[in-house]
């Protein structure tokens, strides 16, 4: 089974861990030249609010510089109460729907949801 072209992350946890995985996946996906985007939705929006701790935001920044598509749920912006002015804006974010996240998805590539 060949590996998939791209990784594309759903990340619905707000739990510390789980969404520091969620960075070192697409971190490691981006490193060996594979492409990656994280959809950030649920309790995982909160993270994008504030700088993350040391060894994530190493992560995050890595993400950026090797080309990560950042994507936060605009659906999931009104169920936490936030607006994306809330969010970091250095992150580049991109709000919008599932249906673009999932457009945003390769053929040959596959979705993780976190």
């Amino acid at each position: 089974m060949a590996a998939p072209d791209k990784l594309s992350l759903v990340v619905y946890s707000g739990e510390a861990g789980k969404v520091h995985y969620a960075w070192m996946m697409a971190a490691s996906a981006l490193a060996i030249g594979k492409g990656a985007t994280l959809f950030f939705t649920g309790e995982a929006i909160r993270s994008l609010r504030a700088q993350a701790p040391p060894e994530t935001e190493e992560l995050i920044q890595a993400c950026r510089q090797l080309g990560a598509k950042l994507m936060v749920c605009e659906a999931g912006l009104i169920a936490a109460k936030l607006k994306r002015g809330d969010l970091r804006a250095d992150l580049g974010l991109a709000e919008c729907g599932l249906v673009t996240f999932l457009n945003d998805c390769a053929p040959g590539g596959q979705i993780v949801f976190i």
